[in-house]
């Protein structure tokens, strides 16, 4: 399954030149696979008081047109679960369907309790499987 999110470069996304502050870009691909999460059921804040997270372990972005103000993003997220983590995969595509970005974040689930790594809940898997 895949998950869409829009997203607008504003004027506080862009540094000094005009373009994408690369920052911005890990915050937009963040907000996409939280809403993901959120559409599917498991809201973040949510499953920490349940007593679990999915904290970020790793992030990796390759930039492949600049981006500027005003911008439409068409943002896809799509998930890989593993047994103790996920990775998100997210591209943004411009509205000309031209790929921008490509962006990875694995999340590993934990136990909020004493952080140490727990299974990916059975719930998670098939939600994020349909």
């Amino acid at each position: 399954m895949s998950y869409e999110y829009n997203w607008k470069i504003r004027f506080d996304d862009i540094d000094r030149a005009g373009v994408l502050f690369y920052p911005e870009l890990f915050r937009a691909s963040h907000r996409a696979v939280e809403d993901y999460m959120e559409d599917i059921g498991f809201q973040f804040g949510e499953i920490v008081e349940e007593g679990w997270g999915m904290p970020v372990v790793h992030a990796e972005a390759e930039y492949h047109i600049p981006l500027r103000y005003g911008d439409l993003v068409r943002i896809e997220v799509t998930a890989d679960p593993g047994e103790t983590s996920v990775h998100f995969d997210v591209i943004g595509y411009t509205d000309n369907d031209e790929v921008a970005f490509e962006v990875g974040e694995t999340h590993v689930t934990v136990d909020m309790e004493t952080f140490e790594t727990i299974e990916v809940p059975p719930e998670l898997q098939e939600a994020l499987a349909e």
